[in-house]
C-alpha cells in the first residue's frame, strides 16, 4: 500500500459526540506545489460517553474552517462531528497518522450554549 496516496472512503470515517475544548487560530497561505490557498486550524474534542477522559487533536482544512466560523461554534459546544483518518508517510519517510475534521453539526436535542 502506497501511503502516501489518500484513501477517502467511508471505511476511514467515524461519527461521534464530541465537545469542543480547544479550538485554535486560523492559519492561512498558499501553496508553493499548485499555488492555490489554504486554510486550517487545529482543534482540541473531548468524547462526551468516554470512561475517563478521552481527547483528540482534530486538523479543520478549507470549508469545514469556514463552517466553524460561520455556525459561532463555542468552546464547551457538543457536536456531532465525522473525523477521517489517514496515515501519511512525508517525504523525510516519517509515518503519522492524521484525524481531520470532516464534517460537523449540532445535535438536534441540544442548542449552543453561552
Amino acid at each position: 500500500m502506497d501511503l502516501k496516496k489518500r484513501n477517502k472512503k467511508k471505511e476511514n470515517e467515524m461519527k461521534l459526540r464530541m465537545r469542543l475544548k480547544v479550538l485554535g487560530d486560523l492559519k492561512s497561505g498558499t501553496s508553493q506545489a499548485t499555488g492555490n490557498p489554504w486554510k486550517m486550524r487545529n482543534a482540541l474534542f473531548e468524547i462526551v460517553d468516554a470512561d475517563g477522559t478521552q481527547r483528540m487533536n482534530v486538523i479543520c482544512f478549507g470549508d469545514v474552517c469556514d463552517q466553524l466560523n460561520r455556525t459561532a461554534v463555542q468552546v464547551g459546544d457538543e457536536l456531532d462531528v465525522v473525523l477521517w483518518f489517514n496515515t501519511v508517510q512525508g517525504r523525510n519517510g516519517y509515518v503519522h497518522n492524521e484525524i481531520r475534521l470532516s464534517s460537523f453539526e449540532f445535535p438536534t436535542s441540544q442548542t449552543s450554549q453561552s
